[in-house]
């Protein structure tokens, strides 16, 4: 007579399905908490960089008889508009060489290059924008440059473009996360000079000047005025091909003030009433060749001003420009 085994006891196949089941609804409901912890995570370590990027433009001033780093400070040759390199909003870090404007050629150019500088008519590679900042004795690397939810520009793909020839491996311009307002629409009294403690001190005032150089007053006397606040933020734009970019995909912007301060804020709030693109973004259309390059200007302009208002007041959007 044979002794009958216990049976193994074990999931019968109804049971498995719906363990597997559970495990699935519980990574449905995780997965986004995660994905959306991440991108807050980037979010906040890219508000550092942009700290970091406050602080060191004061380190640089303080180096720098209190001027911020701009430019190159001469009109490149070919230009369509009255403004330097050093006038206009740019997240470029690295220029390569370029044809400039001479003096000997251009006695009454305001922007022109003196040969000296520019020998034979070209202006010599050098950084540019944030880009000074690594130039600095004691510099802490690139890295601080780059978002780190940049879609599309990294350390890896632009740092090597940065730096004397012996540094560099391509002869390329290099380009970071930040939008940096250099000179751009500033008041004309301290347009030339650049010194941080006139910004800080927010004793400057001027009409929103969009797409003009020095002495554009197309604004009028009796347009919304305001001080200048905002030195970098991110930079987002809308554009095709290589001049579409976005951090945090495009939705949400980090601000850094003359103050060191830095301050989160939406880029794409509910549409207002008026069809207003998203504030910290260069629209689409800045790039149809009939408006460019005024319209990117004008777009540059709009961001800046905007960022300028969102010191005092949490919805830049709403910043009284065109």
């Amino acid at each position: 007579m044979h002794k009958q085994l216990p049976r193994a006891k074990g999931f019968t196949l109804v049971e498995l399905l719906v363990v597997i089941a559970i495990i699935a609804l519980i990574i449905g409901i995780l997965l986004p908490s995660i994905a959306s912890a991440r991108a807050q995570s980037k979010f906040v370590a890219c508000g550092v960089n942009l700290r970091t990027i406050g602080q060191m433009l004061h380190a640089y001033a303080g180096d720098n008889e209190d001027r911020i780093p701009r430019g190159p400070s001469f009109r490149p040759a070919g230009y369509t508009f009255m403004l330097k390199d050093a006038e206009i909003a740019t997240n470029q870090l690295w220029t390569t060489e370029y044809n400039a404007i001479l003096c000997a050629n251009s006695p009454d150019e305001p922007h022109c290059c003196p040969d000296n500088v520019c020998r034979n008519g070209v202006y010599p590679a050098e950084y540019m924008g944030l880009g000074l900042l690594t130039k600095q004795p004691g510099k802490i690397g690139n890295e601080f440059l780059f978002c780190p939810d940049d879609g599309s520009l990294n350390l890896s793909s632009e740092g090597p473009k940065i730096g004397p020839p012996e540094q560099r491996d391509d002869d390329e311009n290099a380009f970071g996360s930040y939008l940096y307002r250099q000179m751009d629409i500033m008041p004309l009294q301290i347009m030339s000079e650049g010194k941080l403690d006139n910004l800080q001190a927010g004793d400057f005032s001027r009409p929103p000047i969009f797409g003009g150089g020095p002495g554009d007053e197309r604004a009028g006397p009796d347009v919304f005025r305001l001080e200048v606040r905002a030195l970098a933020l991110d930079a987002n734009s809308l554009g095709s091909a290589e001049m579409e970019h976005f951090n945090h995909d495009g939705k949400k912007v980090n601000v850094v003030y003359t103050d060191g301060s830095v301050q989160p804020f939406e880029n794409n709030p509910q549409v207002t009433a008026d069809g207003k693109p998203p504030w910290a973004s260069i629209p689409a259309d800045a790039f149809y060749p009939a408006a460019y390059p005024d319209s990117v200007l004008y777009a540059l302009d709009r961001i800046f001003v905007a960022a300028d208002y969102s010191y005092v007041n949490a919805e830049p959007w709403y910043a009284p420009v065109p």
